[in-house]
């Protein structure tokens, strides 16, 4: 987004235009991309192994095919959100595509965060279905529900600190 601020200065002050030095890909696609490569790995790897290494075939089958839909649902927000990340520019002038950057941004971020908290809630349910509770297995699992909701918390700023980044670029372009 700084090349691109940078450029529309350097347009509005009267130097010549130069387009953004991108080399194929956008930094943040290019996280992005990394970031979904090792999740996809690992989720993969975890729904393969997940009937024998956690006795997925003793789990009721509706809990079996809830923990794959919750997964692919991540991963399907994930490459969707790569996709959206290649494609920035998306409107008439850059104004345009910054105000729907940002209303993007904010509407993924919300299922962002709702994808995850799914994942982790089937999760926890998965692993809980077979357990035997007793006080003390409650409080623990007390500990874990607060550290996913700490954890889901972040994300959660972490997107509205993403999205208001992209608002305050497109009020400096107002100004």
């Amino acid at each position: 987004m700084d090349e691109f601020k940078s450029a529309w200065n350097d347009a509005a002050s009267g130097l010549p235009r130069q387009a953004p030095a991108f080399k194929q890909q956008p930094p943040v696609a290019r996280q992005i991309k990394r970031q979904l490569l090792i999740e996809a790995v690992a989720w993969v790897v975890f729904i393969a192994v997940f009937r024998d290494a956690f006795d997925g075939d003793t789990k009721p089958l509706y809990l079996n095919i809830l923990l794959v839909a919750a997964f692919l649902l991540m991963l399907v927000h994930n490459v969707t959100g790569y996709l959206a990340a290649r494609n920035l520019v998306n409107g008439p002038d850059l104004r345009a595509s910054l105000a729907r950057y940002a209303e993007k941004l904010r509407v993924f971020g919300i299922i962002s965060v709702g994808c995850r908290a799914l994942a982790i809630g089937v999760l926890l349910w998965f692993f809980a279905s077979a357990i035997t509770f007793t006080a003390t297995k409650y409080w623990m699992l007390a500990g874990i529900v607060a550290v996913v909701f700490v954890q889901l918390f972040l994300l959660g700023r972490i997107w509205a600190g993403r999205v208001k980044k992209v608002s305050v670029a497109l009020k400096e372009m107002s100004v």
